[in-house]
């Protein structure tokens, strides 16, 4: 490898070097890397890793309750059938959720698509940096089952 070559690849490295952040606190270790138009970019799009120190506390659980209850379907719930979806949740900084999107399949896609109809029931209070309110991604399952 000649000089050049390893001076243009040790300039590169520097470059992304200087765009890493690594974010630590009591609840959350995270390494986000900032992109050179991060600012443009939409959070909201794609998960990603998002710091955060106070986690968003879900508002509406009788509603979600009330909407597992509706959603789960008949023909699976006769059957005794359930399984878990596990969910992406984005949460803007005001605390509504902006997108969902499946992080683990069921196995069954009418019980994913119940999750989904579920996960938009649901609201959140926002999540918080510090005491600065920050839109993050956050994933949890859902989960039908017959009792």
């Amino acid at each position: 490898m000649s000089r050049a070559t390893k001076a243009a690849r040790c300039a590169a490295v520097a470059r992304i070097a200087s765009r890493i952040t690594v974010a630590t606190t009591p609840l959350v270790t995270a390494l986000v890397i900032l992109a050179p138009s991060a600012a443009a970019q939409n959070l909201s799009t794609r998960p990603q890793p998002t710091p955060f120190t106070v986690g968003p506390g879900i508002l509406n659980r009788d509603d979600v309750v009330r909407a597992m209850i509706r959603e789960y379907p008949t023909a699976l719930r006769d059957a005794g059938i359930g399984g878990t979806v596990r969910i992406y949740f984005f949460i803007d900084a005001g605390g509504a959720v902006g997108n969902i999107l499946v992080d683990q399949s069921s196995g069954n896609e009418a019980l994913d698509q119940a999750a989904l109809d579920v996960a938009a029931v649901y609201r959140f209070s926002p999540a918080r940096d510090g005491d600065t309110p920050v839109p993050v991604w956050v994933s949890f399952p859902i989960t039908f089952q017959v009792r």
